[in-house]
């Protein structure tokens, strides 16, 4: 298989967390394995009061300068060649700028936070979960604390046919997608696929589904509704995969239907994934995060990186 080239950057969003860090590792090793450049941002945010903005501290624009600077050398070194830029903006809102820059991105890299340990789960802060809500391209999130694949042991982000694979790193682990027949999700299949064949990495689709409020009376009398809501469900998914299993013959790929919360379905089905991958419906609200239920739960508790993609 030749490897595709790509010609859209991959943007990192940088701040100095241990999140955002891991985040340009995570873009790092996907601008290499894509042949692109990586597009490392940071966003100053303007001080201001409810009347008047602040006065601007000339030493935050030496330490921006300084960040990005750092970061860049850093993923030189590590990818020797790479194409990599560097760009401070500044703004009032930094999701809004960031959003702004993602436009012409092809994929976008931002960090998450650590809040526990022992089960206590991860969050994203309100810049990572407005840009996932609201960016027209893909954007992944990614927690601090994990390799840069996301999967909690060293595996590689490069193909078999990669000519300089990543030092240190061997072939596993899957790429775990959540999946609604019922949603407009060419988007969503779209990107799992050209993720697994650059990864060559195996497609694991989940659907969960919930009964309806009469389904218990419908299943004490007529005990197959269980099946045949699965077989349906099966089919309709593997009609939809169909032409994409076509047109990527090497990604091999499973189904996976499970009875229950879609959420709790997919987080249990992503424990050794390298990434999740889930789609965001466009939803007209004024205000705050416009990812779905489902997604909103993945970003929050996977333990691997969580890439949210926009749905037309």
């Amino acid at each position: 298989m030749t490897t595709k080239e790509f010609t859209a950057e991959v943007l990192v969003g940088l701040d100095g967390s241990d999140g955002s860090r891991q985040a340009m590792r995570w873009g790092a090793d996907e601008a290499a394995l894509r042949h692109t450049r990586l597009h490392l941002v940071h966003v100053q945010e303007w001080p201001a009061t409810w009347s008047a903005p602040l006065p601007h501290d000339p030493q935050l624009d030496v330490w921006a300068q300084s960040l990005v600077r750092e970061q860049a050398t850093r993923v030189r070194e590590d990818h020797p060649g790479l194409n990599v830029r560097t760009t401070v903006l500044s703004g009032t809102f930094t999701a809004t700028e960031l959003g702004e820059a993602a436009a012409t991105a092809g994929l976008v890299a931002l960090g998450s936070s650590e809040v526990g340990r022992g089960g206590h789960g991860f969050a994203v802060g309100s810049v990572s979960l407005a840009v996932a809500g609201t960016a027209p391209r893909p954007v992944v999130l990614v927690r601090p604390g994990a390799p840069a694949d996301g999967v909690g042991q060293e595996i590689s982000l490069a193909t078999q046919d990669a000519a300089t694979p990543p030092a240190g790193q061997t072939a596993t682990g899957n790429i775990t997608v959540g999946l609604d027949p019922r949603d407009p999700c060419q988007a969503l299949l779209a990107f799992a696929f050209e993720e697994a064949a650059l990864h060559r990495a195996r497609l694991r689709f989940v659907h969960g589904w919930k009964p309806f409020p009469s389904y218990g009376y419908g299943g004490a009398v007529h005990g197959g509704v269980d099946e045949e809501t699965q077989t349906r469900a099966r089919t309709e998914i593997n009609g939809l995969l169909a032409p994409w299993r076509r047109q990527y013959p090497e990604v091999e790929t499973d189904v996976s239907i499970a009875k229950g919360s879609p959420a709790n379905s997919l987080m249990d089905a992503s424990l050794d994934a390298r990434l999740v991958v889930v789609g965001r419906r466009s939803r007209a609200v004024p205000v705050g995060a416009r990812l779905g239920h489902v997604a909103h739960a993945v970003v929050h508790h996977s333990p691997a990186p969580v890439a949210v993609v926009p749905l037309a």
